[in-house]
């Protein structure tokens, strides 16, 4: 019975979703305050622009389109948003309609598939929807010296607020841009022991989350900017 519940309760859900959320599942907009909408990339709108990027780079060498050679792959690995949709990413509507509006005008009938594949597992995919979340002061780092400094100064913070002891570390950060959305992965070398690092580690990610994002890749939960931290006398920066 409760089951039976809960799943009607998820069928409700999807059947009322506005069209912009059903375009930009599960995490591919913002709501500003004063009522606007802006759309994000999702991981799968970030892959899909790096395809239409490689087959527009492989069609000029080539001195053609490699438009339906292309689409044919990309649906072969399971991606398929429009590039019109793509397109979008970055624009800000004035509210939820009017961005309802402008994904019916460029992907509409891909829309209503996509609420159709929302239907068949509401539950699921609802549930992983709530694993995805933005901080307040997310934004798109594109420089990894900006994150850098960003980490820098929450683990002065951190020290100055006696949430992690005082000792030297040494910051490393790589971008993580294989596929689909760019993150960084942040490697923290402190000379503590490992159970002080695992203590670092986690007042570092809390003290973050106000600058990052969770998104999903694969159906799975990551955060846009990853922390470890591990024991190493390496060490550049001061207490």
């Amino acid at each position: 019975m409760q089951r039976r519940a809960e799943r009607a309760r998820a069928d409700r859900i999807v059947a009322s979703l506005p069209l912009y959320q059903v375009a930009l599942w599960p995490d591919g907009w913002e709501h500003a305050e004063d009522g606007g909408v802006i759309v994000r990339d999702t991981h799968e709108i970030a892959e899909a622009r790096r395809w239409y990027q490689m087959a527009e780079r492989n069609g000029a060498g080539q001195g053609q389109s490699r438009g339906p050679q292309a689409a044919k792959t990309m649906r072969l690995h399971g991606i398929g948003v429009p590039r019109s949709l793509v397109e979008l990413s970055g624009r800000r509507f004035a509210s939820e309609q009017a961005a309802s509006v402008a994904v019916r005008l460029v992907a509409n009938d891909w829309i209503e598939q996509r609420r159709r594949m929302l239907a068949e597992n509401p539950c699921r995919l609802l549930a992983l929807r709530a694993q995805t979340w933005s901080g307040s002061r997310h934004r798109r780092f594109d420089d990894g010296n900006a994150v850098q400094g960003l980490l820098r100064w929450l683990v002065g913070l951190c020290v100055a607020e006696h949430l992690t002891p005082a000792a030297r570390f040494r910051l490393d950060v790589r971008a993580d841009d294989g596929y689909g959305l760019k993150g960084w992965r942040c490697r923290v070398r402190v000379d503590l022991d490992e159970t002080q690092c695992q203590a670092v580690g986690d007042a570092i990610r809390l003290a973050l989350i106000p600058w990052n994002r969770q998104a999903l890749r694969d159906e799975k939960p990551y955060p846009l900017i990853s922390v470890w931290v591990e024991r190493g006398e390496r060490a550049e920066d001061g207490r």
